[in-house]
């Protein structure tokens, strides 16, 4: 019985069609060492010379002829068998698109995938940073298969999940009024000039809508877009910030001071969001969907 890989098969083909074994190998990103050694396996599978050299570079030997004919007929089957099951075939088998927010796409999605990958190594993944509330409407309008935010709403076809909480904590530079004090209470921190995410950020509006919620306002010097930069300017004192604590792991913070607020609401939720009708449609979701699941905190 004939052992043979059908990519030799087909480079075979390449080169016999191209006349020239080094353009042959080119379109299979090979060497021409790399291809002359696959097309001497390919030979030694049939016993026989299949290309030999020749003063316009290579040609096909007789019993290559033959191959050649029967290895053209092999590949149009295979493609008709291609576009032949093309119905039956799930177009999302296999690719994964994750939307999610700056800290979850930051600090937990990239081991999550990694791990899941050991189990399922021929997953594709697509994975996108965006603010929470575009995070949502991404997986309900189709563009991502599933979001991972900290979005409080509830939109009609998408189901959410639990999955991480991380606690809002306040920086400050060193020397800083505050940077004595090991908690305090948000109020006492809108007395000074703050560094903040823009209002485009779910967050920031959360820190905002409690700052009203008491009748007042944070006093913002510097608007940026993204957890790093932040740090990087509250550490060179312009004002200090209030960020998740999950943020600060990887960051330098030899200039800052770590300070906890006392406030019950300082808690950040993660969820997984989830289309309803998408569920059925592509297995390795469910299972990378249940995989994070099995990572989240169990409820007390």
């Amino acid at each position: 019985m004939l052992h043979f890989d059908l990519n030799d098969l087909s480079l075979f083909l390449t080169i016999a069609n191209q006349g020239n074994l080094t353009k042959g190998a080119e379109n299979f990103g090979l060497s021409a060492p790399s291809a002359s050694s696959r097309i001497k396996k390919l030979e030694d599978a049939f016993q026989t010379a299949l290309l030999k050299r020749s003063t316009k570079g290579v040609e096909t030997t007789e019993a290559g002829d033959l191959v050649y004919e029967s290895a053209r007929k092999i590949m149009w089957e295979l493609d008709a068998l291609k576009s032949s099951i093309k119905p039956y075939v799930r177009k999302t088998a296999g690719y994964i698109k994750v939307h999610a927010n700056y800290g979850a796409a930051l600090d937990f999605l990239p081991k999550e995938i990694g791990n899941f990958l050991q189990f399922y190594p021929y997953v594709k993944f697509e994975l996108v940073q965006q603010p929470s509330p575009r995070v949502v409407d991404s997986v309900l309008s189709g563009e991502a298969d599933i979001g991972v935010c900290a979005y409080d709403g509830m939109k009609k076809g998408v189901m959410s999940f639990p999955y991480k909480e991380d606690e809002l904590v306040v920086i400050a530079p060193l020397g800083h009024v505050l940077s004595k004090y090991k908690q305090v209470c948000f109020d006492e921190t809108l007395h000074f000039p703050f560094v903040a995410l823009t209002t485009g950020s779910a967050m920031q509006r959360f820190v905002q809508d409690n700052a009203q919620k008491i009748g007042k306002r944070l006093n913002i010097k510097v608007q940026v877009d993204n957890p790093e930069i932040l740090i990087d300017l509250v550490s060179s004192g312009i004002g200090i910030g209030i960020i998740l604590k999950k943020s600060l792991e990887k960051a330098d913070c030899s200039k800052l001071t770590l300070i906890k607020l006392k406030d019950d609401w300082a808690k950040r939720h993660l969820k997984v969001f989830i289309a309803e009708k998408v569920l059925k449609e592509n297995p390795e979701l469910v299972a990378f969907k249940d995989f994070l699941l099995q990572a989240a905190p169990r409820p007390q």
